[in-house]
Order: C-alpha cells, then sequence, then structure tokens
C-alpha cells in the first residue's frame, strides 16, 4: 500500500506525553515496508514549533482510504530548516477501523481563506455516516476545487442532544460535493459522545426490524402465518 502525505497535510506528532503540530511542506509517498520516495529521501521538509526537535522519537497518525495509519517519525534539523524523518525501517500498522454509523445530521463546514478567495466561507450539508474517527458528508455545494486532501477544516454538526460537536477535520478524499476526512485532535469526551450516537441509532434500526417482522408475522392456532 502507498501512503501519500499532501504538502500542506497537518500532521501531529506523538512522543510519550508530547504532542507537536506540523505542516508539511512537499508532497511525499511512503510505501507500505516504510520506504520513502521524495526529492528529500526520508526526510519531509515541515514547519512548526521548535519543540519538535526536543521532544525524540515518535509517531504521526496519516489519514488514508483505507484508515488512519500511524508511521514512526523523528523531526530533525540540517540548518536550513526543520524535517520530518521517516524511518525507511519503520513498520507501517493500521489501527482498528472505529464503528461506522449510517447517521444523518446537519453540519457546516468553514472553508479557509485563498488566493482566490479572501474570505473564508461556511459551506453546509448533512453526514452520511460518522465514526469516532472521522465522517463521511454531502454537501451542498461543490468544495472539489478549493478543498484538496490534508487541509484541516473545521467542522460543527448539530447534535440530537446538547450543544453542537466541534471538530477539526482532516480532509482525505473530496469529490463534487462528497467530502470525508478523519478528525484530529479530538478529545476523548467527544469520541465517547460519538459513539453512544452510533451504539443508539443502531439499536433502534435493529428495534425497527425487530418490530417490522412482528408485523409481517400473524399467530393463529396451530401455525404461524407471514404475510
Amino acid at each position: 500500500m502507498e501512503i501519500t502525505i499532501a504538502a500542506g497535510s497537518t500532521l501531529t506528532l506523538v512522543a510519550g506525553p508530547d504532542r507537536v503540530t506540523l505542516k508539511t511542506l512537499a508532497e511525499t509517498t511512503v510505501h507500505a515496508a516504510g520506504a520513502v520516495e521524495d526529492s528529500a529521501g526520508a526526510r519531509v521538509p515541515v514547519m512548526g514549533s521548535s519543540e519538535a526537535l526536543a521532544v525524540g522519537p515518535g509517531t504521526v497518525d496519516v489519514p488514508t482510504s483505507q484508515g488512519v495509519v500511524s508511521l514512526r517519525a523523528r523531526v530533525v534539523t540540517d540548518g536550513a530548516g526543520m524535517s520530518l524523518h521517516l524511518g525507511t525501517a519503520a513498520p507501517v500498522t493500521q489501527r482498528r477501523q472505529e464503528v461506522r454509523g449510517d447517521v444523518e445530521l446537519p453540519l457546516s463546514v468553514t472553508i479557509p481563506a485563498s488566493a482566490d478567495d479572501a474570505t473564508p466561507r461556511v459551506v453546509s450539508g448533512r453526514t452520511r455516516n460518522i465514526s469516532a474517527g472521522g465522517l463521511l458528508a454531502t454537501l451542498d455545494l461543490n468544495t472539489a476545487g478549493s478543498v484538496r486532501p490534508g487541509m484541516v477544516v473545521p467542522v460543527l454538526v448539530s447534535w440530537p442532544e446538547g450543544e453542537p460537536l466541534q471538530v477539526q477535520l482532516q480532509v482525505i478524499e473530496v469529490a463534487n460535493f462528497t467530502l470525508r476526512g478523519s478528525f484530529v485532535g479530538v478529545e476523548h469526551r467527544q469520541t465517547e459522545r460519538i459513539a453512544r450516537l452510533v451504539f443508539a441509532k443502531e439499536r433502534e434500526r435493529l428495534a425497527a426490524r425487530r418490530r417490522q417482522a412482528e408485523q409481517r408475522s400473524v399467530t393463529v392456532p396451530g401455525r404461524t402465518r407471514s404475510w
């Protein structure tokens, strides 16, 4: 499997209790075996806090179409700037997919300002499914020209009860009116909130199926008749 990290992607280096946010300055392709192919060899130029140099080796999570993949990483400097060193011998492990539910909720996505549009735009839409790790949504406008994989956009999801869910979404795929991404820096209480909703909706669907099955089946003396 090849993993492409787009230029401008936001990555979080995690080393023990330390977390440092970085932005990539060049596109990189990582193979499943851990080899990296780009102009900088195994080093990807990044921009971020100099604290990243002190945290030592850790991991970065990269969103892909197959899920979130963790890669071993370390930030180094060559005098010209910081680079994210992805070890060529580092194994790539894919995290188990979180439980995903087909839940439709209103949402809004803030599209950041660009060279063509100096004003951020808010685009409405609805989720098609959601999990503790990310979501798939259909938007009211085609954002394929202004949103690209690797970008991080603020998302506000209306919730059935309580306050809306405010999260940062790293874009995995954008096509016409469809947007798919993984959550960045989501808090544990937020993931628990999402999981509770997904399981509640699944229980509702199962209960509805049982009621439909009972309505189609009428018991009469000596036999059960199904309509």
